[in-house]
């Protein structure tokens, strides 16, 4: 198969982790070209260090775009083109789509725009008119394209549903959720640098949250779970991953960061390699997701990440593919959203659990159910009966 996939980063190494891995690494190894376009302020090739595989860069200009794609098309004989949630580019692709006769897949990860719309009405939006008028015209956008697609994929089997019976998308909608790659691990080898940069004690346990960080993410019920914690266990830490500057500086104006602040770490955003370094040395994950619509139908990426590393998960069970992964793997516990449910498990597995088990039973269930390498080879079959 030839294919061109397209995304709105600015290298192969910003792509997220599934389409990364899938079409970037997996594909390939399965003799498949694949050509990746994506942003830039001009067209050009890159050397790129993945097998086979040949890097072109789109310019904002979209006389340019349509010029590029065109000149791909022409010169790979293009099978198929895989767009990861652009809206412009894929107007591009269905009119060659249709001139060309290729195969159009469209890739929708999240109700993105769903989801804004909801934060506008919340009022988390600066403002609210232009955020819902903006997020109203893209969805109709969205939905256009979707409907004409040959293949929608979505990254979960609620999200898929959800497609279906809001917005009547009923042909080719498929569901691939995270998974994980087991090639991303490095073996603990910087298991001693990471104690020593955050000072750590070897002693304590570690409760990890990492992810985002937004105020429609509500981490301040970390700080009311640590702090019940505490109670029960002192030589524990909170270790809190990824958000911008701004997020990490309104929560640490929490009241219960500040009573706790010498056990609460924030690291910042990390490299893949360094974030994973985190995990490895954690007791136990943590995934407090609130539970509304637009959350209950993703596929989150820190749980299998983290039962892929043989770490133990506590999540709430209203997010669907969350309480999936965790129940069936047995790699952690699932409970209600609220602090006293979360810390109670958090407890358990760190008073009670055994580390061996979780390790076994977490990387048994990621190899056969959410391993990126049966994911591509889902994909092909697919692909090929289109």
């Amino acid at each position: 198969m030839n294919i061109l996939y397209i995304d709105k980063v600015f290298n192969i190494d910003e792509i997220r982790p599934l389409e990364q891995v899938v079409f970037a690494e997996e594909l390939p190894k399965l003799k498949h070209k694949i050509i990746i376009l994506l942003k830039k302020n001009n067209l050009c090739i890159n050397s790129s260090n993945k097998q086979d595989i040949k890097v072109y860069y789109y310019s904002n200009n979209i006389i340019n775009q349509i010029i590029s794609i065109y000149k791909l098309i022409k010169s790979g004989i293009i099978k198929y083109i895989i767009i990861r949630n652009i809206i412009y580019i894929s107007y591009i692709a269905l009119i060659y789509k249709y001139i060309f006769k290729i195969k159009v897949i469209y890739i929708r990860p999240f109700p993105s725009e769903e989801f804004n719309i909801f934060s506008a009405y919340r009022g988390f939006s600066r403002n609210k008119i232009l955020s819902l008028i903006k997020n109203k015209i893209r969805l109709i956008l969205i939905l256009f394209i979707m409907k004409r697609s040959d293949l929608v994929i979505a990254q979960s089997k609620q999200f898929k549903k959800y497609l279906k019976t809001k917005y009547n998308i009923y042909k080719n909608v498929i569901s691939i959720p995270m998974g994980y790659s087991f090639n991303w691990e490095n073996n603990n080898k910087n298991k001693d640098i990471i104690y020593k940069k955050y000072n750590i004690n070897n002693n304590y346990k570690i409760i990890c949250y990492f992810g985002s960080m937004d105020k429609m993410r509500n981490i301040e019920i970390c700080f009311e779970i640590f702090e019940i914690i505490l109670k029960k266990i002192e030589n524990v830490i909170l270790i809190l991953s990824g958000g911008n500057n701004d997020d990490i500086k309104r929560l640490k104006n929490n009241p219960l960061y500040k009573l706790n602040s010498n056990k609460i770490i924030f690291t910042g955003m990390l490299k893949r390699e360094e974030l994973f370094d985190i995990i490895s040395i954690s007791d136990v994950t943590i995934s407090p997701i609130p539970p509304i619509e637009c959350y209950k139908i993703s596929s989150p990426t820190k749980v299998v990440e983290s039962i892929g590393m043989g770490i133990p998960v506590v999540g709430n069970k209203e997010i669907q593919d969350q309480y999936e992964v965790i129940s069936e793997s047995g790699c952690g516990i699932c409970i209600d959203y609220n602090a006293k449910s979360f810390a109670n498990a958090i407890i358990q597995v760190i008073e009670n659990g055994n580390k061996d088990n979780y390790y076994r039973k977490g990387r048994d269930y990621i190899k056969v159910r959410r391993n990126y390498s049966i994911f591509a080879k889902e994909i092909e079959s697919i692909l090929i009966n289109l």
